[in-house]
């Protein structure tokens, strides 16, 4: 009767540890959908933070870096330990009374006993790489600029378009002066109409006007960051932060991407003859800027 009751106990303390393995599937789809869901906030708060830098330091180094994966990793176990002895411990207890003699036989399973431990674990990472290229570098930096000292013609001077070989002399990309992705469009480097600029508020230093609704951004660096709700709902913000992120070039399938590309990462693809990036003529002043967020 001891060994049924401790199998027993031993069924009814393992199944809801069966339960937890059979939840592991479940828990890797929600992980994977929790991680997903991560990477605009990444990349926003990433935009948001060098923006607080550039009010400080409008001649600072962007922080920039790109997601390359991410891992979801989910792990069930179970370990259920059952003990029982080889042998009872018998007790006979007799006792005497004035008409009676009674005798008691008892049974003792000593040291019995069942127990079980299962884990439900998971780990989730990105793995990222620090954008590293100076001419990539320098274009995020032109585009901090902008939205902080809203300023076309310094943009139109710090902006540099990949450019292809053409004989003896570079060209523009098509592609990279191509909507959507542009940032100076067409021939004529006209600024992408999605590109806006002037959109950003901050305290100390530039705040937000009091006769609008005002969407609180959050502290980023030593800043207090806003803008207008009406700039955030038409997506000043998400189409600044899509133009920070690298863009690769549309292929047919199967088809590598043709020479003068611009590569994974932002980088310009090894081709020969490829120049991606010409510098800003020596005839081109060099933008000066009187930080906003400093009071003279």
């Amino acid at each position: 009767m001891q060994h049924s009751s401790v199998f027993m106990r031993l069924v009814s303390s393992t199944i809801p540890s069966f339960l937890v393995l059979g939840c592991a599937s479940g828990q890797l789809n929600y992980n994977t959908l929790d991680i997903a869901s991560s990477v605009e906030s990444l990349y926003t708060r990433q935009a948001l933070d060098n923006l607080s830098k550039y009010i400080d330091d409008p001649n600072g180094i962007p922080s920039q870096m790109d997601i390359l994966q991410g891992t979801i990793q989910t792990a069930n176990s179970i370990t259920p330990t059952l003990s029982v002895p080889l042998s009872q411990a018998l007790t006979n207890t007799t006792v005497r009374a004035a008409t009676s003699l009674t005798t008691t036989h008892t049974g003792v399973l000593a040291g019995a006993g069942a127990t079980v431990g299962a884990s439900d674990t998971w780990q989730q990472n990105w793995n990222v790489v620090p954008l590293s290229d100076a001419n990539t570098l320098r274009n995020l930096r032109a585009l901090y600029r902008y939205v902080v000292y809203p300023d076309v013609s310094a943009l139109k001077a710090e902006y540099t378009v990949a450019r292809l070989a053409a004989g003896d002399k570079f060209v523009d990309d098509p592609y990279a002066i191509s909507e959507p992705q542009c940032v100076l469009c067409t021939s004529t480097h006209t600024v992408n109409p999605r590109l806006h600029a002037g959109w950003l508020y901050w305290t100390p230093g530039k705040p937000p006007p009091s006769d609008t609704q005002i969407v609180d951004l959050g502290t980023h660096g030593s800043r207090q960051l806003f803008m207008t709700e009406h700039d955030y709902l038409n997506g000043y913000l998400s189409d600044f932060v899509l133009f920070l992120m690298p863009v690769a070039p549309l292929t047919a399938a199967g088809t590598p991407p043709k020479a003068g590309t611009v590569g994974a990462g932002g980088r310009a693809a090894p081709t020969p003859g490829r120049g991606p990036f010409i510098n800003r003529p020596a005839s081109q002043p060099v933008p000066q800027y009187n930080v906003p967020g400093i009071q003279q």
